[in-house]
């Protein structure tokens, strides 16, 4: 049986298992996939950001997102807790794929985030 695929800009249920602290999140979020398809077809790793439906506040480096998993229930993705994770930690199928809108957003705030120089253009294929 052929490996499942995941693409960039998708948001999937994710197991945030393990040990945490603060405001790191545990259990089962939303976690948007950044990392490009080259890397999540040929690894057994992914790159993902958490997403939370806690709106009531929203910092400069997250991105609101209505209807963030297809629920009704809105949201917003936490650029700042950028994670390589293992496929395993995924569950189930993609729950939405966010809009090109959205996902310049999050590059804006990962260039910012990381203090990168050049510009970053969405190639993936929506």
């Amino acid at each position: 049986m052929a490996e499942k695929l995941y693409k960039y800009g998708e948001i999937y249920w994710v197991k945030f298992d393990g040990k945490t602290v603060g405001t790191e999140l545990k259990g089962e979020h939303p976690g948007l996939i950044i990392s490009d398809n080259w890397y999540n077809d040929e690894g057994k790793r992914v790159v993902v950001i958490p997403c939370s439906t806690a709106l009531n506040r929203i910092y400069p480096f997250e991105v609101f997102i209505p209807n963030l998993a297809n629920n009704g229930r809105d949201g917003k993705v936490m650029v700042d807790q950028v994670k390589g994770i293992d496929k395993e930690r995924l569950v189930g199928k993609a729950v939405n794929q966010l809009d090109k809108e959205y996902l310049e957003k999050v590059n804006e705030i990962l260039l910012k985030l990381f203090r990168l120089k050049f510009n970053i253009s969405i190639k993936a294929k929506l």
